[in-house]
């Protein structure tokens, strides 16, 4: 539990949620800052913008 809700103890359990995520995907084998489909997904964006005007 957290000791009080402030800014400051949210920003802690934030970030201790991220450092979770990475320690969980590291252990896992999974690079969970890897983005393969953005990219992707840009591209896909970009045309349906030109073909919509």
């Amino acid at each position: 539990s957290l000791p009080t809700v402030s800014p400051y103890t949210m920003g802690q359990l934030i970030f201790f949620y991220m450092l979770m995520t990475a320690y969980m995907g590291e252990l896992m084998g999974i690079n969970a800052f890897d983005q393969p489909a953005v990219e992707e997904g840009k591209k896909i964006t970009r045309r349906l913008m030109i073909r919509e005007g």
